[in-house]
């Protein structure tokens, strides 16, 4: 923690102080120094930095500047006396000890003299602030946390890693899991500390674990924590794939043309990220490898819902709670997932959407009727006919009727192929338009998301 003492004067505050020391060496011949301190008494514990800045001055030129304090053996002096400065702005970073205690009462002396011998002193208590803030934790695991047990050995480990830190000192750090009689104390030192410790079950079950974090002056940081043990699980090999994609388990991609399949980018090795919309309460979403729900298909444990595995036919979907935008994570190789939500920015265009193409029930190139805004002005619908028959290619892009914007695909989107490659979509207004084949003549609901940069196409039925 770091605190500044702050001497301040305001230009006007200035020139007032030497209006008066004119006026008074005008009338006294010599006046003190002028010195000005802006709060009362520093608060501060033992270990602690505290920076005291300020400011001082002299009509005739200053020539020292003390700062003092006799029991903690501080002693600093600013020798300006070759200077002679009428103004001057000092800081200084006063260590406290760290052998005083917690009960102490000092006092800091800031003495300036002028080169006229003139002294001015000013005496800053200082107290001793307790500690009133317990150590928190840093770095830590999901819970419940997964732990395979191995039938043949008749064990199941797990290697706890956990990260605590306190604004002043940790003292230890304590393990408990009484439900099978674990309890182990690690002494800690320093602000920050990471501890790691295997922890051996020898049953399955679910156990309750508790992690008590204590500082110097005895506060309690408490982290609840569940070990769920199981059999280890049949899981399918991974790969380190070139994308994956994530879905909505509530909807079949037997409905749609397009974007039933949201892109995830490769960040890192194993390791996958999107945005992505839920568009209700309890939306639960899986994640594939390629544009099929046949291969590989990772979800949740049924038996832990904070470890992802690939496993089709026999993971769970995870379940979104609210309905919003959401970043998803995923770590195929650590079998991790976070889902952050978050609120967009305002939309950067809020206009009007059309979709504009060869195939539909309004003229080739003209415009479609309005896309209807939804969640304020960040997604937009409408629904269209298409005339063209399952042979026939439909082309289209997503534009307004002066042609300005225009929202067209990222990826392999420009003709027709058997999968559809899309990684987003952008505004610009060249370059190639969406083209497939759709499922025949009938309506189509299209939306499009300004915030994902993600449309669908789906058979109205």
């Amino acid at each position: 923690m770091n605190k500044t003492v702050s001497i301040k004067f305001f230009r006007l505050a200035i020139c007032l102080l030497f209006a008066y020391y004119i006026t008074a060496c005008e009338k006294n011949g010599n006046v003190a120094p002028g010195l000005s301190v802006e709060v009362d008494e520093i608060n501060t514990y033992p270990g602690d930095e505290v920076t005291v800045a300020g400011m001082a001055s002299a009509i005739n030129g200053i020539r020292t500047i003390e700062i003092t304090c006799a029991n903690w053996n501080i002693s600093k002096v600013y020798d300006l006396v070759g200077q002679k400065p009428k103004v001057f702005n000092y800081t200084y970073r006063l260590e406290v000890p760290t052998d005083i205690g917690n009960q102490f009462s000092e006092t800091l002396v800031i003495s300036i003299t002028d080169v006229d011998n003139n002294v001015t002193r000013k005496e800053i208590p200082i107290k001793f602030l307790p500690d009133s803030k317990a150590p928190v934790f840093t770095a830590k695991p999901p819970t419940p946390i997964p732990v395979n047990f191995d039938v043949t050995t008749g064990e199941g480990s797990y290697l706890l890693n956990i990260t605590a830190e306190d604004d002043r000192e940790l003292s230890n750090l304590t393990i408990e899991i009484p439900g099978i009689g674990f309890e182990k104390e690690i002494a800690m030192s320093g602000k920050v500390q990471s501890i790691t410790e295997n922890i051996v079950f020898l049953t399955v079950g679910t156990f309750q674990g508790i992690v008590t974090a204590e500082d110097k002056t005895g506060n309690k940081g408490i982290l609840n924590i569940e070990f769920v043990v199981i059999p280890t699980e049949d899981e399918d090999p991974i790969n380190d794939y070139a994308q994956m994609y994530v879905i909505n388990t509530d909807e079949s991609p037997v409905e749609y043309i397009l974007g039933y399949y949201k892109y995830m980018t490769r960040t890192d090795a194993y390791k996958y990220s999107a945005k992505f919309y839920a568009p209700k309460n309890n939306t639960k979403i899986a994640f594939v490898s390629t544009q099929s729900i046949t291969g590989d298909y990772f979800g949740v444990s049924p038996y832990v819902s904070t470890k992802l595995m690939n496993k089709n036919g026999y993971v769970q979907p995870i379940v979104i709670a609210q309905k919003g935008y959401y970043t998803v994570e995923i770590d195929i190789h650590n079998k991790l997932y976070s889902i952050t939500a978050y609120s967009p920015n305002a939309p950067s265009y809020t206009g009007a959407v059309n979709i504009t193409g060869v195939g539909f029930s309004f003229a080739d190139w003209t415009m479609s009727p309005d896309m209807t805004p939804m969640d304020n002005n960040y997604r937009y619908t409408v629904d269209v006919g298409v005339v063209l028959d399952i042979t026939q290619t439909i082309t289209f892009c997503f534009t307004n009727a002066s042609w300005a914007p225009q929202w067209k695909p990222d990826g392999n989107g420009g003709a027709p192929t058997s999968v559809i490659q899309l990684t987003g979509w952008s505004e610009r207004n060249s370059g190639g338009n969406f083209e497939d084949y759709f499922q025949g003549p009938g309506n189509y609901t299209f939306s499009f998301d300004f915030e994902t940069m993600w449309a669908t196409v789906s058979a109205k039925h």
